[in-house]
């Protein structure tokens, strides 16, 4: 049985043991719930129940699950030079790996399931800094592309709402004077890369931008040698794994 039919087991089975206790607190809770709130939680579950369908797509049967396996049984990251798609595997796949170590093939989807919570509290701060009334709920869970990323081992949804985070993080540091978080959305920004290789241009655009939008301020110079160091530890790796074929004990 899957890793996460457990969890999911284990989880129903308190949730009962909590609602014999505590019944008043559950139907009080449910009738001072808006219908908005309803709903949000029913698109949840089933947004979980998407994330725990079996993979069927071409791409995670061939190398997104496929590179994991072949870790596992040969105990070495080893890229055939006969299979292409083993030869640009980037963090999602050693993601997987983790998934099928400990007895599941859903953990991808499941950790794209877990960043939505990010992205509507990335909406969320929005709403109340803009003074929005857009309903960015609405928003969210209207994307067909989320029902995709949901069912697919490939990992594109976390690593895409990690740039609109450091996006975020830089816009509100656009006056260079908070270091810690500057460095923290680097850090963001430069790991989605290490996913997918398109992500490179989103990567590299956001932080073009970010240079021209600081060009005349001289504290920028500050900010060099450490998204050269943040580079060389995030991507830099990735890129010498892939081009060079290396073969990682």
């Amino acid at each position: 049985l899957d890793f996460y039919f457990y969890i999911i087991l284990a989880s129903n089975f308190l949730f009962l043991i909590g609602y014999n206790n505590n019944k008043e607190i559950f139907k009080n809770t449910l009738k001072y719930l808006s219908l908005r709130h309803k709903y949000l939680i029913f698109y949840f579950f089933i947004f979980l129940l998407i994330s725990l369908l079996p993979a069927s797509d071409p791409d995670s049967l061939d190398y997104h699950l496929g590179v994991p396996i072949q870790i596992i049984r040969d105990q070495i990251y080893k890229p055939d030079f006969y299979w292409i798609q083993s030869r640009v595997a980037g963090l999602g796949e050693f993601i997987n790996l983790i998934g099928l170590s400990i007895g599941t093939k859903n953990f991808g989807s499941i950790i794209q399931f877990s960043s939505i919570l990010v992205l509507i509290k990335i909406y969320f701060y929005l709403k109340i800094k803009l003074n929005s009334k857009f309903n960015f709920y609405l928003l969210i869970f209207s994307c067909p592309l989320i029902f995709t990323f949901l069912i697919i081992q490939k990992i594109q949804l976390l690593p895409n709402i990690g740039i609109i985070l450091s996006i975020l993080l830089l816009l509100e540091n656009l006056k260079l004077d908070n270091k810690r978080l500057i460095y923290v959305s680097l850090f963001i920004l430069f790991m989605t890369a290490t996913f997918k290789y398109s992500f490179f241009i989103n990567v590299f655009s956001v932080l073009f931008a970010f240079i021209i939008l600081n060009i005349l301020d001289k504290k920028i110079i500050n900010y060099v040698v450490p998204t050269i160091v943040i580079f060389s530890i995030t991507l830099f790796p990735l890129l010498l794994k892939n081009y060079f074929f290396l073969v990682i004990h």
